[in-house]
């Protein structure tokens, strides 16, 4: 069986988003650890919704949205400013955001193979499932016919 991924995102991967390399040597290791920490969970949060979690494989995707979160989450916690360079970083973590609502949604799956029995990698496995047959015509609800006779006037 295959070990789960308990983490999201990795101090190395913190260093390669793009962010300036002088704002990130002012954190130590357990810093970016924690940060990674917390981003993790954070992102549980949207796949809970639609996976059975722990996941058993997580794409570059998902890594790649953890990295710039905590990369946003460190530098955030000493102040940003818009109208400086901190604007990329602040437009990245909030695609990152859109891209985890949109997961919740199930508008996007991402990369990731989950916990549940049946798992097929890139499908949704946590959520319901509703099957239904077609109308046989006991409700016009949602058509534009008049009510049959069988509806009560």
């Amino acid at each position: 069986m295959a070990t789960p991924v308990t983490r999201y995102g990795s101090i190395a991967g913190i260093e390669n988003v793009g962010i300036r390399a002088e704002a990130l040597q002012r954190f130590d290791a357990s810093q970016k650890n924690a940060a990674l920490d917390g981003v993790t969970a954070m992102m549980n949060g949207y796949f809970r919704k639609k996976f059975t979690l722990p996941f058993l494989q997580a794409g570059a995707d998902v890594h790649r949205c953890a990295n710039i979160l905590a990369a946003y989450d460190l530098i955030s916690g000493r102040g940003l400013s818009p109208e400086s360079k901190d604007q990329n970083i602040i437009d990245r973590a909030d695609a990152q955001m859109k891209w985890l609502e949109g997961i919740a949604k199930g508008v996007i799956v991402p990369d990731v193979t989950d916990s549940s029995p049946a798992a097929v990698e890139g499908e949704q496995s946590g959520g319901p499932r509703v099957i239904s047959s077609a109308s046989r015509g006991y409700s016009v609800r949602g058509t534009c016919y008049p009510r049959g006779p069988f509806q009560g006037r």
